[in-house]
């Protein structure tokens, strides 16, 4: 007896199925890497269909109505967004460099989130700031048509076609890798492989980036479906920098003869005819 119950405590124990199976990262099993790998696939699937959407509604020019109450609110709201960005930020840097025994798991979520508010802050910043635009509608269409353009021989204006335009207009992946990180975040929670209070701030930057989405919708739209500019933020934002120099930058459009002037620069620009509620 005493032999089969030795016998019977030295049994080798089953195999893990393979699923189970470790990886190279610590605490990560071969069925959640697949997971993340699928959810990364499908994302890069979603992004050329929907890049290819919004380029065809941008293409396709016409005119665009623009709500300046809509788009007030909206550069209102961005401030909040920034605001929490900026004090998110240094979380998950700080826990990467104090955590002495830090897993595989920690590191991956901690460099997503990380990654992630590095990005929706790029961003952001790229979206609302202006001075590129109005540097544009300056020098390329008011100065390049001024009569004394001829001794400013230093000044070399380079146009760039609508459709290059449209490229930009239409999402970039550089931008929008900004959601993907977040969204990698909150699928690993669902998956398993951290705790949904793990990704804290991807959920925050996800309701956030929700409200945001549905002003700048509210205010002007470029691009084509809801959904589609909800997955690329640049297809959502970037109009924005032809739209907010009404609001802001003023001493550059200038009055009637100014509005006037830029709402032709913007239909030389990206083929889009603004129509202005005021």
């Amino acid at each position: 007896d005493m032999i089969r119950f030795r016998q019977a405590v030295e049994a080798p124990s089953p195999p893990l199925p393979w699923w189970d199976a470790p990886t190279a990262v610590q605490n990560l099993n071969v069925g959640e890497a697949l997971s993340l790998a699928a959810l990364l696939f499908m994302l890069l699937a979603i992004r050329l269909v929907a890049t290819s959407l919004s380029r065809t509604a941008i293409a396709a020019s016409g005119s665009r109505s623009l709500d300046i109450s809509a788009l007030a609110r909206v550069a209102t709201f961005k401030e909040v967004f920034v605001a929490y960005l900026n004090a998110a930020i240094l979380e998950p840097l700080l826990t990467l460099a104090s955590t002495e025994d830090v897993s595989g798991k920690d590191i991956f979520i901690n460099v997503c989130e990380l990654l992630g508010l590095v990005f929706w802050i790029y961003m952001l910043t790229d979206a609302f700031d202006t001075a590129d635009v109005a540097a544009c509608f300056v020098m390329r269409y008011k100065v390049d048509r001024d009569a004394e353009r001829s001794k400013l021989k230093f000044l070399q204006c380079k146009r760039r076609s609508i459709a290059t335009e449209h490229g930009g207009l239409a999402g970039t992946l550089t931008r929008d890798v900004a959601l993907w990180f977040c969204l990698l975040g909150i699928f690993s929670a669902f998956f398993g492989v951290v705790a949904h209070r793990d990704v804290v701030h991807s959920w925050a930057v996800f309701i956030l980036w929700a409200i945001l989405h549905h002003q700048s919708r509210a205010a002007t739209v470029w691009g084509s479906g809801y959904l589609t500019t909800f997955l690329m933020p640049s297809a959502a934002l970037m109009p924005l920098e032809y739209c907010l120099p009404l609001m802001g930058d003023l001493d550059v459009v200038g009055g009637a003869e100014g509005l006037k002037d830029w709402h032709a620069f913007v239909q030389e620009q990206t083929g889009i005819e603004l129509r202005i509620d005021a």
